[in-house]
């Protein structure tokens, strides 16, 4: 059975075929209820496979949320059948500036994907920046 089926008049989608959507992604804020997205896009297979499911190189530190970080988002991204979620914590440093984070593992487990920021608008370019492609 495909992903929508040929009797509600649509085309349908073999197992064995590739995916039916290229890769989206969209950055869900919990910061008001009710929870709204933020920023949203496509990016391209290679992006995604490289970001969001290979296993990657740790090189150097990767930053870690503070001990007061709380969910302040979520990215979600798939390339219509993997979907992958990675987290956007938010906390304040010790000099009284708020730092987001964007980022779930740290140890080369995936997803590789990781931004830091000191502003939620910052943090949503960077995140548009490593994902936005144009259609392939």
């Amino acid at each position: 059975m495909g992903l929508l089926s040929q009797r509600h008049g649509h085309e349908g989608n073999d197992a064995d075929d590739q995916s039916v959507t290229a890769p989206r992604y969209a950055v869900v804020s919990l910061a008001d209820d009710p929870a709204a997205i933020v920023a949203q896009g496509g990016t391209s297979a290679d992006t995604f496979k490289r970001l969001f499911l290979d296993y990657y190189e740790v090189e150097g530190e990767r930053y870690h949320p503070g001990e007061d970080a709380t969910l302040r988002a979520a990215l979600v991204a798939t390339d219509g059948s993997e979907v992958v979620t990675v987290p956007v914590w938010a906390w304040q440093g010790n000099d009284g500036a708020m730092r987001f984070l964007c980022q779930s593992s740290d140890d080369g487990r995936p997803p590789a994907f990781s931004a830091f920021a000191l502003s939620e608008s910052d943090l949503l370019q960077q995140v548009q920046g490593q994902l936005d492609a144009p259609p392939e």
